[in-house]
């Protein structure tokens, strides 16, 4: 048994204990779980591309159903699996913040990077990432259009404001950033946690001078076009 790191469907990560599958019988059970792959789905990193122009019609969408502010900048705040600034030397595309007028709501920021792939910066400190970055060039399971469906879900969370974070650091012992999707209420397709062991250093930078907790709201829509 090892410990591995596992991604949510919401790009958070988890830890847990599994059993590595290999040989005849690993692939296999992967064929009769997923399927034949796509046939026409373009091969290695390239197969991502569409991404970029996804999330930017995703962002005008945002940009004018949402009261938002736009800048081309990266997050003043950050977590520790993605730092934004070692991105730098791989933008494809200047990165977009939208950050809502209302204190309440969570900032959403989008950096695209080269091979094609976006890093997603919500609220104070999570982090997600979705194209080549995160997936082998073998995975032919995995298109633009399953990472498309994986960004619209993730980013509709945070918009709703079905999404919380938290920094848990206790008086002994590692600490843990998490994240939770929905609003308390059993409702199918709106749940979700995940959370990532850090060190004590990592948390006590993370919050800094701020709460350890966050319930982000939903957020506000433009008022009527006068």
């Amino acid at each position: 048994m090892v410990t591995v790191a596992r991604f949510t469907m919401d790009g958070g990560a988890t830890t847990s204990n599994q059993e590595h599958l290999c040989g005849p019988c690993a692939m296999q059970e992967r064929i009769a779980t997923l399927g034949s792959p796509p046939e026409a789905a373009p091969a290695g990193p390239e197969r991502f591309r569409p991404l970029h122009a996804h999330a930017l019609q995703l962002l005008e969408h945002l940009e004018a159903t949402y009261d938002v502010t736009r800048r081309e900048a990266l997050p003043a705040t950050h977590g520790v699996l993605f730092p934004p600034e070692a991105l730098r030397q791989a933008f494809a595309l200047p990165p977009v913040l939208l950050t809502p007028r209302m204190a309440e709501a969570a900032p959403l920021c989008i950096a695209f990077t080269t091979p094609p792939s976006l890093f997603v910066y919500c609220g104070r400190w999570h982090e997600a990432a979705f194209g080549a970055a995160v997936h082998r060039e073998d995975d032919l399971w995995t298109t633009s259009t399953t990472e498309a469906e994986r960004l619209d879900d993730l980013v509709g969370k945070v918009v709703d404001g079905l999404f919380a974070e938290a920094v848990r650091l206790p008086l002994l012992g590692a600490a843990r950033v998490s994240v939770t999707f929905g609003d308390g209420t059993p409702r199918p397709g709106l749940g979700g946690e995940g959370w990532m062991r850090i060190s004590r250093d990592q948390a006590r930078a993370l919050v800094g001078n701020g709460p350890h907790m966050v319930r982000w709201r939903p957020w506000p829509r433009r008022g009527p076009a006068t």
